[in-house]
């Protein structure tokens, strides 16, 4: 997610002249890079080589924001549907805007290692992962004793098959 637009700041009054010709500009959240972490327990050797594992991943991410409109500017959402601006003069004196992530996923994976020779070690595994995706936007805009506000969510689940190859090289087996 980048660049949520989520007001519309200008210097004119735009309600009053559908053509402004002051400065203006889209007001933006920009999550960018959260940190998360990951998770791995497993076991090899289980049974006749091959080994099982589990793995869990997290990140959760959030910014926020909040403007307040310029003397005989303007302030107005964008988050808020169209129809409920039109026939009005509504025209935010303060706005705040939070976006909020939470995403998971849960890996159950098997694998069977396979040794070339002491150098080159290839770990195919195959399993099912679940992908979790839980996300919020919200505004609020206040103009006086008239309030206008938007949420949105979204709630993500899916679970897949996984299938890959894992490729450790030993250097130091090699050297003698």
């Amino acid at each position: 997610v980048d660049d949520l637009d989520w007001a519309i700041k200008s210097s004119q009054n735009i309600a009053v002249n559908p053509i402004p010709s002051g400065d203006g500009s889209f007001k933006h959240l920009d999550p960018g890079w959260k940190s998360g972490f990951r998770l791995k327990v497993g076991k090899d050797d289980i049974l006749e080589d091959w080994g099982v594992s589990l793995e869990y991943s997290y990140l959760k991410g959030e910014e926020s924001d909040r403007e307040t409109r310029p003397a005989g500017g303007t302030l107005l959402p964008t988050l808020v549907h169209v129809g409920n601006l039109l026939n009005s003069d509504f025209n935010a004196d303060e706005g705040r805007a939070k976006w909020s992530l939470r995403f998971q996923t849960v890996d159950i994976l098997v694998n069977h290692p396979l040794e070339c020779n002491a150098c080159h070690h290839f770990n195919p595994y195959f399993g099912a992962e679940a992908l979790i995706i839980n996300q919020m936007i919200k505004s609020e805009f206040t103009a006086g004793q008239e309030e206008l506000s938007s949420r949105w969510e979204s709630d993500y689940f899916g679970v897949g098959v996984v299938l890959g190859m894992r490729y450790d090289w030993k250097w130091t087996s090699c050297l003698g």
